[in-house]
């Protein structure tokens, strides 16, 4: 059972982390990476609920990254990022299944999964007891 804010927050990071390590999954000749912008999407959404939990800010179960950015508290110096992050909204649905929409390249997989991975990296500096690597420390 969760006890407070902090240990809530925490659990949003674990899963946080493990979506976007399968963002970085290496895919095989013929692989999606809409498929694995998926993750890098969960990978940015469940971040930012990890810090409107720590923050104790109520939010909708949503996949709209702008939804949930509008919520997060004030900050100047990661606005352009979390800006940025909100495209990705567009690989949390319609992407993952055959389709109408433009294939991924690498470069731009790429791009995207470097702001995931930034989205992340800026939400471990904010909850305190996680370490530099992002691993989550268990309290057990």
């Amino acid at each position: 059972m969760l006890h407070n804010a902090l240990d809530h927050a925490k659990l949003w990071l674990e899963f946080a982390y493990a979506d976007l390590s399968i963002a970085r999954v290496k895919l095989p000749v013929g692989g999606k990476y809409e498929l694995l912008l998926f993750h890098a999407q969960q990978a940015v959404e469940k971040s930012l609920k990890a810090i409107l939990t720590y923050n104790e800010i109520e939010f909708p179960y949503t996949h709209n990254l702008q939804r949930l950015v509008e919520l997060v508290p004030d900050s100047p110096d990661q606005h352009e990022l979390l800006l940025a992050s909100t495209v990705l909204t567009e690989y949390s649905v319609i992407t993952r299944y055959p389709g109408e929409f433009e294939p991924v390249d690498f470069a731009r997989y790429q791009r995207l999964l470097n702001i995931a991975e930034q989205v992340y990296a800026w939400a471990i500096t904010v909850i305190p007891e996680i370490d530099a690597t992002g691993e989550v420390f268990s309290e057990e």
